[in-house]
């Protein structure tokens, strides 16, 4: 049985380093709305655009630039349509952000060319961070042929912090809301994806689009490991490395959610002015509110703030409060708190609160967040120097004198210790390192010459379980004890997918180095009861209900290390059928094989029908309890058997049909096979016939069955 893995993601790519361009220039068919006395885009097409289509896509060749917003509703950019809504101050400066913009909008209508001449889809994020990418990328070796035109700086705002969102990386707010495009940070780790592709540039990826026709978010990760020659990052696959950046992901949790953020300045010749996490001047604070998982205005409302700072020895090191109208939206304002900038160098954790003020001075609502940054003073080399806080096992706990057992440290590589961080002069080396934290935890860094990185050695952000379905259909409704269910979540781990390939299925999964999951139950006995699982990704969790759980309600919830997640209500039935599909297109296909003769074993299909009087097995889950039952996590014995204990009957279009066994399939955990014969009187009209399980008032799922006449 396969697992099918839904994705709430996207992928991109971005950043190389390859010679300067000849490519030639777009013929500009310009709005004559657009004051050209004001911008120069001649000189734009002429410096930039070879550039641009040298490393990315090369159409089309004429464009239209007009005058507008882009982005407000009727004037979406288009393929060979771009929009421009305001101009320079210094017309002939590159540097100026309009010409930026203009370069990031001419990546839109580029890829738009590409997914509308192949029919494919693409999410917005993706469009975004593509365009955000290939800006980064376009200026960064217009920097190298031309020193006066500044690469672009920003992007080291999320590859300093790592996997953790540019604005809030304690974990709350770009964790958890999609309104607004965090497309800045998605391209920070896609940055280092294309630094393993052919050519270390787009063109591998466009290339593929027309391989693959990536049609949704799992296929676009699947196309960009497909492309990328098996090679990881930090010790997983690129899709991984890229889903664990929390602004990857689309969707989140109602409410409202409160972030913190440290807003500083990189002090370095290089990239003087960049915004990192180190050395902060201010604290940036977030507030957004979901509703039905769209982004929802909040009211205007006074709200008090409170900031402590600690240092790794958990000395306070600032306290500091304040109070604020926000006004109608989502908020977002700098505090400056005082001594912030004058800490010395060493790692900090920053906890930060939000109260909703009643006109009596009371709080309607309060919430918090943690972040971390740390102080390093001294200029430091972007090419050379790496950071990593030591800030394990948990989240809470920085460690002021903590003890990495370093190991595959390449040669040349000087590790020099601060209160609460170590920095790893690599002097020229590019390996990968591994950091080990305990025996069982350890990551893998990779790195690069150009790029400079802060790792956080944590056990990051709480998981989120958005809900539990059935795991033949992924419908909800009631769970049934020792069947298979499956979870969907949000950052259930930040390793690669596990499939369990040992008997009794592990209670354990997705251990890759940075801890371990756990699906946690408890029934209405108040029993906590762990599952066994089948499958573990970053949003789908498969496992077995345990055998024991008592309902009629239970709670489940998943725990990353020790760090769980919220807890959500299920229902637990006696059974809730459900046949599993050989396919999820139409037709949708029961996973139906031959039981005997000639075909045994082999898939029924629209190719390879099943006759009248044939025998034949399907599979299922959620029949409800057996004789003879295994443990929880063992497989079925076939000698005995395990059969169902209630009753059930195979419907095919309209005809009833006995079932000659009903049970547990020897050798599976929680799978079920329901054996019987087709009827010689069974028609063959229609070729696919409308096939279910019935059990009394439960009925599954219907799928199809390719039924042909006899001959």
């Amino acid at each position: 049985m396969s697992c099918r893995i839904i994705t709430a993601m996207l992928v991109l790519l971005i950043f190389l380093l390859v010679p300067p361009s000849a490519a030639g220039q777009v013929v500009l068919d310009i709005d004559p709305q657009i004051d050209q006395s004001k911008i120069d885009l001649d000189l734009w097409n002429r410096v930039v655009v070879p550039v641009h289509d040298r490393l990315t896509l090369s159409v089309p060749r004429t464009l239209q630039i007009k005058w507008g917003d882009s982005h407000s509703p009727g004037t979406y950019d288009a393929c060979g349509l771009i929009h421009i809504k305001s101009y320079p101050q210094d017309k002939s400066d590159l540097n100026n952000n309009n010409y930026r913009t203009l370069t990031h909008v001419y990546s839109h209508a580029k890829f738009l060319c590409r997914i509308s001449e192949l029919r494919i889809g693409a999410p917005n994020l993706l469009i975004e961070g593509l365009a955000e990418a290939e800006k980064h990328l376009t200026y960064q070796e217009l920097r190298r042929q031309n020193p006066e035109i500044t690469g672009t700086t920003e992007i080291f705002r999320d590859v300093l912090s790592d996997n953790l969102p540019r604005n809030v990386s304690g974990g709350g707010t770009a964790y958890r809301d999609n309104g607004n495009a965090y497309y800045e940070s998605i391209a920070a780790k896609l940055e280092r994806i294309a630094d393993i592709l052919p050519g270390r540039n787009f063109n591998r990826f466009y290339e593929a689009l027309s391989e693959f026709r990536p049609q949704n978010d799992g296929e676009y990760l699947a196309m960009l490991d497909a492309i990328t020659g098996g090679k990881s990052i930090d010790g997983v696959r690129p899709s991984t490395f890229l889903l664990r950046s929390q602004a990857a992901y689309l969707n989140g949790p109602d409410g409202t959610f409160f972030g913190i953020s440290p807003l500083g300045k990189l002090h370095n010749s290089r990239y003087s002015g960049a915004e990192t996490p180190v050395n902060p001047t201010a604290i940036m604070t977030y507030l957004r509110t979901r509703e039905s998982g769209k982004p929802k205005e909040m009211p205007a409302v006074l709200i008090r703030f409170q900031w402590t700072v600690k240092n790794s020895s958990k000395t306070v090191a600032i306290t500091h409060s304040e109070m604020f109208t926000a006004s109608p939206g989502n908020f977002t304002a700098a505090f400056n708190l005082p001594g912030l900038s004058t800490l010395p160098d060493g790692a900090y954790k920053t906890v930060g609160t939000a109260c909703f003020l009643n006109p009596d001075n009371s709080c309607s609502q309060t919430f918090s967040d943690t972040t971390l940054f740390l102080v390093h003073r001294a200029e430091w080399d972007a090419g050379n120097d790496i950071f990593v806080l030591t800030n394990f096992p948990r989240y809470e706990d920085l460690v002021s004198d903590a003890t990495l057992a370093q190991f595959t440290l390449p040669p040349g590589v000087v590790p020099v210790k601060y209160p609460g961080y170590i920095k790893f002069q690599m002097n020229g080396s590019t390996e990968p390192i591994t950091l080990r934290i305990s025996d069982t935890r350890f990551r893998t860094i990779t790195l690069d010459a150009t790029k400079p990185r802060i790792v956080f050695l944590t056990d990051r952000d709480q998981p989120y379980l958005y809900t539990a379905t059935h795991a033949a259909t992924f419908q909800l409704g009631p769970l049934v004890p020792g069947s298979i269910a499956t979870l969907w979540t949000w950052g259930a781990t930040h390793t690669d997918p596990v499939q369990s390939s040992t008997l009794p299925l592990p209670t354990s999964s997705c251990d890759g180095g940075q801890g371990t999951t756990k699906v946690v139950f408890t029934g209405s006995d108040a029993r906590s009861l762990e599952a066994p699982f089948f499958y573990c990704s970053q949003q789908q969790l498969n496992m077995q209900v345990p055998w024991e759980l008592r309902g009629p309600k239970a709670k489940v919830k998943i725990v990353l290390n020790s760090t769980p997640s919220n807890d959500i209500e299920v229902d637990v039935a006696e059974t809730n059928p459900g046949i599993f599909q050989a396919t999820w297109t139409t037709p949708q296909l029961g996973a139906t094989i031959f039981n005997g003769g000639p075909k045994d074993g082999q898939l029924v299909t629209p190719e390879n029908p099943a006759q009248p009087g044939d025998w034949l097995a399907t599979f299922a889950t959620g029949l409800g309890p057996v004789d003879n039952a295994p443990a929880t996590g063992e497989a079925a014995k076939s000698d005995p058997l395990s059969s169902a204990i209630l009753p059930v009957t195979v419907q095919l279009n309209g005809n009833s049909i006995k079932p000659d066994f009903v049970g547990l399939a020897p050798g599976f955990v929680g799978l079920y096979q329901i054996n019987f014969q087709l009827p010689m009187s069974v028609s063959s009209f229609p070729n696919l016939q409308p096939f279910r399980l019935d059990m009394g008032e439960q009925v599954s799922k219907q799928v199809m069955l390719p039924i042909v006449a006899g001959q």
